[in-house]
């Protein structure tokens, strides 16, 4: 038997992987795997939300960016305010009987949300059980993990993402192929990066994929995810991740949120409307028992959409068990966008996919 016994010194490495897999640094992407991490913004990239205004590039710059980069799919393409999210209940993970094929339905939800250009995807937690388990094994701590994984340039991801367990089948996960995911030859006015180091002189020194690291007049902590331009003059500047969308209409990713209840979904919204107060002023919930679209329909005029889809009892369970019971108060529509389907049961990433392609000639 030629087969040699794994050594101890083997095991002890790998045990101490496993220990160190938790992230001490609140500044990167994650959270610490040995907390009841009962915040759930923990688990949201930590990026730059600069609101510094910088010189637009001229038309001729622009469409000559964007063909290197888009082909004619940017050309004298105007800036989008609107935005588009998704919440989505954790239990439609269960479906998976392996990690493997669990690996894979968060994949699926993610390719939907790229292809329909979703800003902002929320896993909230429908089953009030969840938070009672082992913090470290939550099936929406996976969710989030793997959500914000694929999203991440792969030039990023070792920065950004320690060992954890949940990323053993991350090479399952389908390619988003995204505007930000840059390769080295790539010519953009935009890119992502990580900071590494910031000195005295507020000069912070960035990782954005090139063969060499660039420096912002800046000073950003090291270990944060941030969206870098590139003016005319060759000069590097952190602007807010939402700036490519707002002024140019260009897709940049989608940003993942964990809600701990069905009400947290609509109170902690990142968006802010016109009156000034946090939220979504049109929110859609995906029912059975909703109205119909027809060849008529028009979705209202709106500033942030959101899309609310229901586990297994459908959204109607998901409002009965929530502890606010106003919760049913917040739509403004319900509707059945997917009313025919052959099997007995529609699953939560084939609704997805389904509910965004039926939307997304009415968004425009």
């Amino acid at each position: 038997n030629t087969h040699r016994p794994r050594s101890k010194k083997n095991k002890t490495s790998k045990d101490n992987s496993s220990n160190n897999g938790h992230i001490s640094n609140s500044n990167r992407v994650g959270f610490d795997i040995n907390k009841n991490n009962s915040n759930p913004n923990d688990l949201r990239h930590k990026r730059v939300k600069l609101t510094k205004d910088l010189p637009i590039p001229s038309s001729e710059s622009l469409n000559e960016w964007s063909k290197n980069l888009l082909k004619d799919t940017l050309v004298n393409k105007k800036g989008i305010n609107q935005t588009v999210s998704i919440a989505i209940p954790s239990s439609f993970i269960k479906h998976g009987q392996s990690p493997e094929l669990r690996s894979y339905l968060v994949g699926q939800i993610a390719r939907a949300c790229a292809i329909y250009e979703v800003d902002e995807i929320i896993v909230f937690i429908d089953n009030p059980s969840e938070l009672s388990n082992d913090p470290t094994k939550l099936p929406s701590h996976m969710i989030v993990r793997l959500l914000q994984y694929i999203e991440t340039p792969a030039y990023l991801r070792r920065s950004l993402f320690p060992f954890h367990p949940d990323f053993k089948f991350a090479g399952l996960l389908p390619m988003l192929d995204l505007p930000h995911h840059m390769r080295k030859d790539d010519k953009s006015w935009f890119r992502e990066g990580v900071t590494i180091s910031c000195d005295k002189e507020n000069i912070t020194t960035v990782d954005i994929g090139l063969d060499r690291h660039i420096t912002i007049n800046q000073s950003v902590e090291p270990n944060v995810r941030v969206t870098v331009q590139c003016d005319d003059d060759g000069r590097y500047s952190a602007v807010s991740p939402s700036l490519p969308r707002e002024n140019f209409g260009l897709f940049w990713g989608y940003q993942t949120r964990l809600a701990e209840s069905f009400s947290d979904i609509f109170t902690l919204s990142p968006y802010t409307l016109d009156d000034n107060s946090n939220g979504y002023d049109l929110i859609i919930g995906q029912s059975k028992n909703g109205s119909a679209l027809d060849k008529d329909f028009e979705l209202p005029q709106f500033q942030h959409l959101l899309i609310v889809f229901g586990g297994n009892g459908g959204i109607e369970e998901c409002i009965e068990n929530d502890e606010n019971s106003n919760s049913s108060d917040n739509f403004t529509l319900l509707l059945n966008l997917c009313p025919t389907y052959g099997c007995r049961t529609i699953r939560t990433e084939e609704c997805v996919m389904t509910a965004l392609s039926r939307l997304k000639p009415l968004i425009n």
